[in-house]
């Protein structure tokens, strides 16, 4: 069972890798529509892992796009704005080592070296008030040969990736508006025949052993506009998911992720608003 869940894990980020697309070109550091990026060294190439997901990259050596992924080394960097789930993957390994904790780039990091299903690869994680960003290094591709020379942590160009890595920790959305009381107020539209409403809300502690922040929601229900004004006690983060709908269908969802300290909102660390699904 451990085998086949981590052979499942391996080939949902390889079909990912698949669609992987070449990145639109870079606005304020940070490549179009993308939250996190890195510098590219000679002879690698970034690529976006999922168009939908503007939260991870991944970079292939030796190779020009996604095509090359079971064959070369690559790097994979996922960033999670607070208020997401970090899954660990470690147990889906067949063999793994601590790595000694380290400094790069502005972040502390810690991890481990790891083997499964013919590959090898190095997973390094980083915590802090800007989220938590993932790295997944596979130094020998499954099909990459035995006589392939697998990468290292210490190789140039790793390090200058790893040392490069930037994330947009913090989002802007004009429906959402911080009040000079630390509450924070959502404004929606309205639309006739429709409804908003709260879908629900979510707690996540900044460090483990701290108390969940806990939030009120005060609704307020108009014919041309959904108002929610969100106020926060503790410290953390509170999500917020809303929905528009009749009873036919859901027209729309929205939702937002707030950073709270000392039960005042400090920024906005996620936020969408699209068609219902």
């Amino acid at each position: 069972m451990k085998r086949l869940l981590a052979l499942l894990l391996a080939l949902a980020l390889l079909l990912g890798l698949c669609s992987a697309g070449a990145l639109a070109e870079e606005a304020d550091g940070i490549p179009a529509g993308s939250r996190v990026a890195f510098p590219a060294p000679e002879g690698w190439t970034i690529l976006q892992i999922n168009p939908e997901d503007n939260a991870s990259l991944a970079a292939i050596k030796g190779g020009e796009d996604a095509s090359a992924f079971l064959f070369c080394p690559y790097i994979t960097v996922m960033f999670m704005p607070h208020g997401t789930m970090v899954l660990d993957a470690r147990e889906f390994t067949d063999s793994s080592e601590d790595i000694e904790p380290f400094s790069l780039g502005g972040y502390d990091w810690t991890g481990y070296s790891y083997e499964s299903m013919g590959m090898a690869g190095i997973s390094l994680t980083s915590r802090g008030d800007f989220g938590t960003i993932v790295v997944m290094l596979v130094t020998k591709p499954m099909l990459g040969g035995d006589d392939s020379e697998p990468l290292t942590l210490a190789d140039p160009d790793v390090q200058e990736i790893i040392s490069g890595i930037r994330v947009q920790a913090t989002v802007e959305a004009d429906w959402v508006v911080f009040n000079e009381d630390g509450s924070v107020t959502v404004q929606l539209p309205g639309r006739e025949g429709y409804s908003w409403g709260q879908g629900g809300t979510g707690n996540f502690v900044l460090q483990e052993g701290d108390p969940f922040p806990e939030c009120e929601v005060e609704e307020e229900v108009g014919a041309d506009a959904y108002t929610a004004r969100i106020t926060m006690q503790g410290d953390g983060v509170i999500s917020c998911s809303f929905s528009l709908f009749n009873d036919e269908e859901t027209a729309m969802v929205a939702g937002v992720s707030i950073l709270c300290r000392d039960g005042k909102a400090v920024s906005l660390t996620d936020a969408y608003l699209r068609d219902g699904e």
